[in-house]
C-alpha cells in the first residue's frame, strides 16, 4: 500500500485491548463510516478489496490493516443499513443501500 492510501484509511488506536473490545462492541458510528467509506472506494476503483481501517496500540508501531473481499461487502453493507437505522441516520441508510446494489452487480 502506498503513502497516499494509508493516509485515507481511517486508523484507530488504543490504548489497551479493554479499550479495543468496548470500541467494537455494539454501534459505533466511526466503524460504520470507515467500512462504508472503504468500499465506496473499493468499488470507484474497481477493487477487489476494500481497506477499511488500521488497527493498532498506542505504545506499538504496528498497525493492522483491515480490509474485506468483494464477495464479503454485500453482507457488511446491510450489516451498516441496520446500524445507521438504529441511529435514525435515514440518508446514511439510503446511500448504503445504494453502494449495496451496486456490491451485489459486482458478483
Amino acid at each position: 500500500m502506498n503513502q497516499q492510501q494509508q493516509q485515507k484509511m481511517r486508523r484507530f488506536t488504543f490504548d489497551e485491548v479493554a479499550d479495543f473490545s468496548t470500541f467494537f462492541d455494539g454501534d459505533n458510528p466511526e466503524v460504520t463510516d470507515a467500512i462504508i467509506k472503504g468500499i465506496k472506494e473499493a468499488i470507484e476503483k474497481g477493487k477487489d478489496e476494500a481497506d477499511l481501517f488500521e488497527l493498532g496500540f498506542n505504545e506499538e508501531d504496528d498497525f493492522f490493516e483491515i480490509s474485506l473481499e468483494k464477495g464479503e461487502w454485500p453482507q457488511a453493507l446491510s450489516a451498516c443499513m441496520t446500524k445507521y437505522e438504529k441511529a435514525e441516520r435515514y440518508d446514511d441508510v439510503l446511500d448504503a443501500y445504494e453502494l449495496l446494489k451496486k456490491a451485489t452487480n459486482l458478483l
